[in-house]
């Protein structure tokens, strides 16, 4: 009979012999893969211990959700000799997957610990009660002995569950009785014995202590859903039970990587406004949902850590407004973060590659004029001259205001003023302000006022009888 054993120990021979650089090339290669795993799919868990909400991020579209139950309370005393029992610890539950939808609002509900000797501890879900539950821990009434049931299986819903354990009775004239722990993410609560709280499985709370060696209340159970611990009363005591501690709801899911395949300027802007950042990524990189950005820029503007909100309607392609540009000239851009989600639940990815662009801010100067004068009522003003003509790219033409409010506010278009000097008209009955325009049309138009230059129209020396044979008026 032929046997099997030398060829085995050949090919265990040749295998040997593979070339040692080429082990170490594809364990090299395996652990990259392994830390890009990591990296990409690296899990977030938000922990509630009280009620509140989760918004589901961008990208986001299931997730864990675990629940504790609140833990009940110690029984207490009034006017009697009961050594009370412990509380109930607060089962588990647990829902493998839920689906969620980006930028929707749920609710988390988490039960609380019981602090009345008439109500068990608070029932622990999320999105609904139908979703995933898990019960609360039951509560010793006053003056009694026995312990209390801990969170039940049968009324919890989910994938996972678990109860939780049950708390020990009190000894007659020695202790009050331990709470129940609650229950562990993968083990039924443990029962609590004689006077000490019951140590929780891993990922539950401990009961509380009852009380021994002096009268006195029982201790608090520990989060998530420790039961709380008895009393010891002597004769005709009143003493107070310890307290459930709050369940708790953890909310786990799979943050996506955002990132960018391009980032570009919608078009030159002028001074004073906002560009429009027009954002490219694959489905995956910039998917569906609300948005904040964190940019940097330099140049003639500059500022870093400046924030914005953007809404991803279509997955792949979005944009956003950045703050006024004030300066002319050339702006970087350098977009770099991109997160979602509100609160405590961010998902956040740096953004280092695609990220840049050029803001073309128009530069537009206003120049300068002069003219500055004072005269009276229904005199001719004296023209308001060009001092330093304004510039701008393209075509410049002009423009010319005036007010008779202020320096700064009413001013109206003055039709037919378009050159670079202006000669008011005689006949001036009240001081004005007039400033010029300067626009710069090229692939957009964009405008610079100069400072307004004010002709003041006296009136304060004007005689009420003048004898002269003219129809001007004449200053005193």
């Amino acid at each position: 009979m032929k046997s099997n054993f030398t060829p085995r120990l050949m090919r265990n021979q040749k295998a040997s012999k593979l070339p040692f650089g080429f082990s170490i090339k594809y364990f090299l290669i395996i652990l990259a893969l392994l830390f890009q795993q990591t990296t990409i799919y690296a899990q977030t868990t938000q922990s509630f211990s009280s009620t509140s909400t989760w918004t589901a991020p961008a990208g986001v579209t299931s997730v864990t959700i675990e629940c504790w139950g609140g833990g009940g309370r110690g029984g207490s005393t009034f006017i009697n000799g009961t050594e009370t029992g412990g509380g109930g610890g607060g089962a588990y539950a647990k829902k493998n997957s839920f689906t969620v939808v980006a930028g929707t609002t749920y609710t988390v509900t988490v039960g609380t610990g019981s602090t009345s000797n008439s109500n068990p501890g608070g029932d622990s879900w999320f999105s609904s009660n139908t979703t995933v539950l898990a019960k609360g821990g039951s509560t010793v009434a006053n003056n009694i002995a026995s312990g209390a049931n801990g969170g039940s299986l049968g009324s919890s819903i989910g994938d996972v569950k678990f109860a939780g354990g049950n708390g020990a009775g009190g000894s007659n004239g020695n202790n009050g009785g331990g709470g129940g722990s609650s229950a562990g993410t993968a083990a039924t609560g443990n029962n609590a014995t004689n006077q000490n709280g019951a140590t929780a499985p891993a990922g539950g709370g401990n009961g509380g202590n009852g009380r021994t060696g002096g009268n006195g209340g029982g201790f608090d159970g520990t989060i998530p859903g420790g039961g709380g611990g008895g009393v010891r009363s002597g004769n005709f005591g009143s003493e107070t039970g310890g307290d459930g501690a709050n369940g708790r709801v953890n909310v786990t899911y799979t943050c996506p990587t955002y990132g960018l395949t391009s980032t570009a300027v919608a078009a030159a802007i002028c001074p004073g406004s906002v560009a429009t950042i027009n954002l490219t990524g694959s489905s995956a990189q910039l998917p569906v949902g609300s948005f904040s950005i964190t940019y940097n820029l330099s140049g003639a503007n500059s500022g870093t850590g400046i924030t914005a909100s953007f809404t991803v309607s279509s997955a792949g392609t979005a944009s956003f407004n950045t703050g006024v540009l004030a300066n002319g000239g050339n702006t970087n851009i350098t977009i770099t973060n991109i997160s979602s989600g509100s609160g405590s639940t961010i998902c956040s990815s740096t953004i280092s590659s695609n990220n840049t662009a050029v803001i073309s801010v128009v530069s537009v100067t206003a120049g300068s004029i002069s003219g500055t004068q004072s005269l009276c009522v229904g005199s001719d003003p004296a023209q308001i001259n060009n001092v330093v003509l304004g510039s701008g790219p393209g075509t410049i033409n002009y423009k010319w205001e005036q007010s008779t409010t202020s320096a700064s506010t009413g001013f109206s278009i003055i039709g037919g003023a378009t050159l670079v000097s202006y000669d008011p008209p005689a006949g001036i009955t009240t001081t004005t302000w007039y400033r010029r325009i300067t626009e710069s049309v090229s692939t957009i138009t964009c405008t610079a006022t100069s400072a307004a230059i004010q002709v003041t129209a006296n009136t304060a020396n004007l005689p009420s009888v003048v004898a002269v044979a003219s129809s001007n008026p004449v200053c005193v």
